[in-house]
């Protein structure tokens, strides 16, 4: 019974390292797709700065959500978070 006790925990902590790995690679996905968004609220910016002398404070406002987004990405893929990102916690605020 004893065996089949640590048989089990042990199969609990393949499939949680399983999982984990999932995310990860879940995560890192995410992350591109982040970043490509990001260098094209730049571009866009960039573009308004030269057309109209300013930028957008709603793609602003945007690209520092993006950015805190990615500092939440980064922690978890790096293991200083367990905490796991959106979208399986709220979007990041302030």
């Amino acid at each position: 019974m004893g065996e089949e006790k640590a048989g089990g925990i042990e199969n609990a902590a393949f499939k949680d390292r399983l999982a984990k790995g999932l995310l990860l690679l879940l995560f890192i996905v995410l992350f591109d797709l982040v970043e490509i968004v990001v260098v094209m609220v730049a571009v866009v910016q960039y573009i308004m700065l030269l057309a109209t002398g300013n930028t957008m404070p709603q793609l602003r406002e945007l690209g520092l959500s993006l950015g805190r987004y990615l500092k939440e990405i980064v922690a978890y893929l790096t293991f200083e978070s367990d905490e796991k990102p959106y979208p399986f916690a709220p979007w990041p605020e302030k």
